[in-house]
């Protein structure tokens, strides 16, 4: 088995195994990895330092996520048309 297929077995993807990490509520992060399914390999959990910081922010996501919504909308494709010279 290589390396990056042990990692990946190693992963943690529950909430119940990141909440006792960074003290975090695990019925929250249930309904975050609902929507953003989680798979987080050890060496780059252990590069978070304490809760809340920035790495931390890309590690794991929190219920604020859930309410974020983007401020663009997509253009409308339907009236563009691409002509090229004959």
């Amino acid at each position: 088995m290589n390396r990056w297929q042990k990692n990946l077995q190693t992963c943690v993807t529950a909430p119940d195994e990141l909440s006792p990490l960074f003290n975090l509520d695990t019925e929250d992060i249930a309904q975050v990895v609902k929507r953003y399914p989680m798979r987080i390999t050890r060496y780059y959990l252990g590069l978070v330092e304490r809760p809340g910081d920035a790495s931390g922010a890309n590690v794991y996501r929190t219920p604020l996520n859930l309410r974020i919504k983007p401020r663009w909308k997509t253009p409308s494709m339907k009236n563009c048309s691409a002509r090229y010279p004959d």
